[in-house]
């Protein structure tokens, strides 16, 4: 049987018969007709997820106010990426997973971790809707909803080039890490006096979007011939500049999971240069150490003082000093509540409920896993670590297992973000942000394809 080239990718209608019907089962995986539409479509989505990240402070202020047209579509002000995703965008991936399901049939291994996934928030859910907790929409809209994008992007991500659209991100998120550090230069030198709400304060939301492609970058500049330095040394100045404190912790962390996927994933090409990623990381040191003292002196030290007192919590008397925010009386309050029902927990949204501006609201609980527990129960929480876990063991086997160059460096990327975001709800309420939730989930969609093709490629 023939089988087409990268030379003649998008040409499977040169064959002369139909443009389907010709291309044989074993054709590359971007040399499907209508392989470079979706490519450009899955740009559009994450530019539209890194641009609503960037503009958030100043588009929840014009949806709280309805000051914005996108307010005034629907009466529930919903976010550009909730609107996107369950309309237009919904129906153009449903249109690209029917081309990409005849007659090519896309591979879909470990669906029940999903399932399970689902099995859990759903009933959940409901059983908070009937505790009457506060927030029980909230979370499943959070938790759960951004999650109904994998299963299209599974079955994209194996019709696409990952690498060139990992390469054409990498490019448009450059000017947005620019702006990023003129944003924080400007807020430090203000004395943190710019406009709330404005569009150039700064928000740690875009700085997580910058994340993703920063491990993107990252990945490529040490598997890859061609390198991204000069692109991962923006990104990481757009990232820390703002000096937001879980920020900067899931940046560190997030070097621990690039390295580790990078080495493992270099075992059957050998395509990991320990010499790029010498360098990278001595550049990376080299740029903290020239930029980091610039950066804490801006606004004759006040960043200085904002990062330490947002760190130590200066402004509270040493004795009633919090240096968690809060954040250890949430979760003990949380298990105290999980002892009330040990087994299924006490429902999703289950909530302090606190004044904050003359108004009575939520306290997020900044921790996914003891959330979880607490309101899942021990059945709810052990079936979603049963799913992460066999999603987590699947990566790490293809990874070490996979024999594709220009796959290899994106999913490191790939997973290197997914895993720094599962390190920042340890400690945050990330994935409840929508722009967050969906780009997490779509990079978790991207992945799981990337690997079912590999694994397909193993057992053929």
């Amino acid at each position: 049987m023939s089988q087409l080239t990268p030379s003649n990718a998008y040409g499977a209608a040169a064959y002369g018969a139909h443009p389907f019907g010709a291309v044989p089962a074993v054709a590359p995986t971007y040399a499907r007709p209508f392989s470079k539409a979706a490519e450009w479509y899955l740009t559009f989505c994450l530019t539209s997820l890194l641009l609503e990240g960037f503009f958030y402070l100043w588009l929840n202020a014009g949806l709280s106010e309805k000051s914005i047209w996108i307010a005034r579509i629907t009466p529930y002000s919903l976010w550009p990426s909730v609107l996107w995703f369950y309309s237009v965008g919904f129906c153009i991936t449903l249109g690209l997973v029917f081309l990409g399901r005849q007659p090519w049939h896309p591979h879909y291994y470990g669906k029940l971790a999903f399932v399970g996934l689902w099995m859990v928030y759903v009933p959940w859910s409901v059983y908070g809707m009937l505790q009457r907790n506060i927030a029980w929409l909230g979370d499943l809209r959070g938790l759960i909803l951004p999650s109904m994008v994998v299963p299209g992007m599974v079955v994209l991500a194996q019709y696409v080039r990952l690498d060139k659209i990992a390469t054409r991100m990498i490019k448009i998120s450059i000017p947005f890490a620019i702006v990023n550090v003129i944003r924080g230069a400007m807020f430090f030198g203000s004395h943190g006096e710019l406009d709330e709400g404005g569009l150039m304060e700064p928000s740690w939301r875009s700085e997580y979007i910058m994340l993703a492609m920063y491990c993107l970058a990252f990945a490529r500049s040490v598997t890859s011939g061609k390198k991204s330095t000069g692109a991962l040394i923006i990104l990481a100045l757009g990232i820390v500049a703002p000096l937001h404190k879980p920020v900067l912790a899931t940046f560190v962390g997030s070097h621990v999971f690039l390295l580790f996927f990078a080495l493992r994933a270099g075992r059957k090409l050998k395509s990991v240069r320990l010499g790029n990623t010498v360098l990278v990381l001595v550049l990376l040191g080299g740029m903290g150490i020239v930029a980091g003292p610039m950066l804490l002196n801006l606004g004759g030290g006040f960043a200085k003082d904002y990062l330490l007192t947002r760190i130590f919590k200066y402004g509270a008397n040493v004795y009633q000093r919090d240096t968690t925010g809060g954040r250890i009386k949430i979760w003990t309050w949380c298990l105290e509540e999980w002892t009330k029902h040990p087994l299924v927990g006490v429902g999703l949204g289950e909530r302090v409920i606190k004044e904050r501006k003359g108004e009575l609201g939520a306290v997020p609980i900044h921790n996914l896993y003891i959330q979880t527990f607490s309101q899942t129960g021990l059945i709810g929480f052990g079936i979603v670590s049963l799913a992460v876990l066999s999603w987590a063991f699947r990566v790490l086997r293809t990874l070490a297992s996979e024999n594709n160059e220009s796959r290899l460096w994106p999913r490191i990327g790939l997973c290197g973000f997914v895993f720094s975001m599962l390190l920042s709800v340890c400690y945050g309420d990330t994935l409840s942000v929508r722009c967050l939730g969906f780009m997490f989930w779509t990079f978790v969609g991207l992945e799981t394809g990337a690997h079912c093709q590999t694994l397909q490629e193993t057992r053929s």
